[in-house]
């Protein structure tokens, strides 16, 4: 866990991850992404509503622990892979919108591919935005045994 030193900081670091995980859509984040792993999210934006970009990565792994589901504002499944990214082994956190997508039926050592936003976070880097793009564009998505789970 990471202490700060000044209050206003810790405060600013968890507003920004608390929007990015129940918003999936509104990250103030900038992300750094392999480029060779990277995808470029469709440039359409809405009329009322400027898109912003986001960078997606696909990657793989093997589910290491289930969470409590985060039922505060949108509701998001939660769990901990372990998976290979930019070279190293890492325990990666997912967040993923079941208001958008549905439940995935999830066990302590399936394999998983899972394509979202990623954002390098201490202690676990975080995945989101696992799931179709509303506003239209690219999306990402939780793949198990086949199955695709990126819309209800």
């Amino acid at each position: 866990m990471r202490h700060y030193r000044n209050p206003l900081t810790a405060i600013v670091t968890a507003l920004a991850l608390g929007a990015a995980l129940t918003g999936c859509g509104t990250s103030p984040f900038a992300l750094s992404a392999d480029s060779a792993s990277t995808l470029s999210a469709d440039s359409k934006s809405s009329a009322n509503k400027p898109q912003r970009q986001i960078d997606f990565v696909t990657i793989q792994g093997t589910i290491s622990e289930l969470l409590p589901d985060d039922t505060q504002g949108n509701p998001h499944q939660l769990f901990r892979l372990k998976a290979t990214v930019k070279g190293k082994q890492v325990t990666v956190q997912c967040a993923h919108n079941t208001a958008l997508a549905p439940y995935v039926p999830l066990k302590v050592g399936d394999a998983v591919e899972i394509k979202g936003e990623f954002i390098d976070e201490s202690p676990y880097d975080i995945i989101h935005w696992t799931h179709y793009n509303p506003r239209g564009g690219e999306g990402g998505y939780i793949s198990l045994n086949g199955k695709k789970y990126d819309k209800l």
